[in-house]
C-alpha cells in the first residue's frame, strides 16, 4: 500500500507531494496533465519496475524521466507494508544510467499490485514470486531479478487473451481463453469465482452470464467461453462488444492474480498476503453510463469477496462524472481521498479536493472535477452565455427591443420548452421590462 509521493524535477509538473488514502483514491483532470503518469510512478514505486521495461509490446508504463536532466531528480515514497509498518524510500536518477538509484537492499513487502492499463494491457506484482531481490542493483533496470525471474509480470492486451510464452521456457501465461475453458470444462473453484465476479461486476439490466464453450472456426480447434445475452443469444467472446471484454478481462484477471498468489503462497509455505493494492488507468473505458455508475463499488466489493482477510487500497483515474456521482454512498473521508490536476496560468497543480455530495452527474460536470460551465452542448452553451450578458446588469446600455427579440427567438428555436434557462432568461426580462409579464399579455387579449 502507498502512503505518500513526493516528485522532484519528474513529469509534468516541478514538483509534487501527496499524501494518499487507505482505500480509496480517485484522480480527475483534464488530459495530458499527469494522472497515467502518476500511475505509472506508483506502480514504480510499489514494485520497483516499469510496465514497458518488462514488455516492451505495450504503449504504457515507460521510465519516468527527469525535466531537467542538468538538475537532480528525485522520487520520494513511503509505503506500508503487510506488518503494517510504514516505511520511507528515496530514489534519484541517474542520467548516464538512465535508471533510478537507491539504497540497496530488500524493500519493504507491498503485497499483491495489480495495474489496469488504458491500452487494455495488465500488470502484476505477486509477493509469493516476485519479492526476491536486492533493489537497485546493477542490472534492476533490465527487468530481471537475481533469480532470473521478471521483476513483475506484465502482458499486452493481446496476451492477456492468447497467452504468453515466459522469457526462461518455463512460466506460461495461458491468457484468458485457455485458462475460461479449462475452469469451466472442470466446474473448478476458479470458474466458480469467476461466476462470482462477473456477477458483481454486472448491471442488473444486463447480467453476465455464462453460456456454453464453442468452436470459433474450422481452422480453430480450441473452444471459446461464451456470454448469454438478454436477447436470448449466445455470442462468442471474440464478437462481444468492447466494453463486456472490458469488464470481461478485468474479471478474468483478478481472478488469476488472486488464485495464483495463493497457490504460490502455499508452495513456498506462507499464508497469502493481507493486503491487495489495485491500480486502474480510465476505469470507464468503453463502458456504458449504466455500467460506469457502478463500476467502482463493483470493484470495492469484489476485492473485499476475494479475501475477507486482506485490506484493498483503489487508485483510478476518471473522466466520468458519472464514476464521480456513484461514489457519493460510498466515499469516506477517514480512507478516502479526491485527488484533482488543473492546469493553472500555464501551471499544473495537483491538490486533494474536498469530496461533497453534489447529486445529479451535470452537477458533477460543473464541478472542480471537470470545470465545464455548463452540461449543454458548446453552441448552446456561448448562446447562453451570450443572453446572460445581455441582460446583465455590468452593461452600460439598455438593450434594445430588437436584440431583446431576436434573442429570444434563438433561444427559443435552440432549447426545449421547458428547459430551466428559458424560464430564468424570461423572468429576468419580465422584471428589468425587457419582455411583457405572460400575465399581462394573457390579460390584455381578454379584457
Amino acid at each position: 500500500m502507498i502512503k505518500s509521493l513526493k516528485l522532484v524535477n519528474v513529469g509534468p509538473m516541478p514538483n509534487l507531494d501527496l499524501e494518499l488514502g487507505n482505500r480509496l483514491n480517485i484522480l480527475t483532470g483534464d488530459n495530458g496533465l499527469g494522472k497515467s503518469f502518476l500511475l505509472d510512478i506508483m506502480w514504480w514505486s510499489l514494485t520497483r519496475s516499469w510496465p514497458q521495461n518488462i514488455n516492451p509490446k505495450i504503449q504504457n508504463g515507460y521510465v519516468a524521466k527527469p525535466i531537467d536532466l542538468k538538475n537532480p531528480a528525485e522520487i520520494r515514497f513511503s509505503l506500508l507494508g503487510k506488518t503494517q509498518r510504514e516505511k520511507s524510500y528515496e530514489a534519484t536518477y541517474s542520467p548516464r544510467d538512465e535508471i533510478w538509484v537507491g539504497k540497496a537492499g530488500r524493500p519493504i513487502n507491498p503485497g499483491l499490485v495489480i495495474y489496469s492499463m488504458s491500452d487494455g494491457s495488465f500488470a502484476l506484482w505477486d509477493p509469493a514470486r516476485n519479492y526476491w531481490r536486492n533493489i537497485w542493483e546493477s542490472n534492476h533496470d533490465s527487468g530481471m531479478n537475481d533469480k532470473s525471474r521478471p521483476a513483475a509480470y506484465v502482458y499486452s492486451q493481446l496476451e492477456i487473451w492468447e497467452g504468453a510464452a515466459g522469457e526462461n521456457g518455463k512460466e506460461r501465461f495461458s491468457g484468458l481463453l485457455y485458462d475460461w475453458a479449462l475452469w469451466q470444462s472442470g466446474n473448478s473453484e476458479y470458474f466458480l469465482q469467476l461466476q462470482s465476479v462477473l456477477k458483481s461486476l454486472s448491471t442488473r439490466e444486463e447480467p453476465l452470464v455464462l453460456g456454453k464453450l464453442r468452436r470459433f472456426s474450422l481452422d480453430d480447434d480450441r473452444l471459446y467461453p461464451t456470454i448469454k445475452t438478454t436477447y436470448g443469444q449466445e455470442v462468442l467472446l471474440p464478437h462481444a462488444s468492447s466494453g463486456i471484454k472490458r469488464i470481461v478481462a478485468l474479471a478474468y484477471f483478478l481472478v488469476h492474480a488472486w488464485k495464483k498468489h495463493c497457490e504460490n503462497a502455499e508452495l513456498i509455505g506462507e499464508t497469502p498476503t493481507n493486503q491487495i493494492t489495485f491500480l486502474i488507468d480510465e476505469v470507464e473505458a468503453h463502458l456504458h453510463p449504466k455500467w460506469q455508475r457502478q463500476i467502482i463499488p463493483a470493484i470495492l466489493k469484489v476485492m473485499t469477496d476475494l479475501s475477507k482477510n486482506a485490506t484493498t487500497q483503489l487508485v483510478t483515474a476518471t473522466h466520468s462524472p458519472l464514476i464521480m456521482a456513484s461514489l457519493e454512498p460510498l466515499f469516506k473521508k477517514a480512507q478516502d481521498l479526491w485527488i484533482d490536476f488543473d492546469l493553472l496560468e500555464g501551471k499544473i497543480e495537483v491538490r486533494q479536493e474536498p469530496f461533497t455530495k453534489l447529486g445529479s452527474v451535470n452537477n458533477w460536470l460543473e464541478s472542480e472535477a471537470f470545470n465545464l460551465q455548463s452540461s449543454y452542448a458548446l453552441e448552446y452553451e456561448q448562446l447562453i452565455d451570450e443572453a446572460r450578458e445581455l441582460i446583465s446588469s455590468r452593461r452600460n446600455m439598455r438593450p434594445t427591443n430588437e436584440q431583446i427579440e431576436n434573442m429570444r427567438e434563438k433561444l427559443a428555436n435552440a432549447l426545449e420548452p421547458t428547459d430551466p434557462f428559458l424560464f430564468y432568461w424570461r423572468s429576468i426580462c419580465e422584471k428589468k421590462g425587457y419582455l411583457k409579464r405572460v400575465e399581462d399579455i394573457y390579460s390584455s387579449r381578454t379584457n
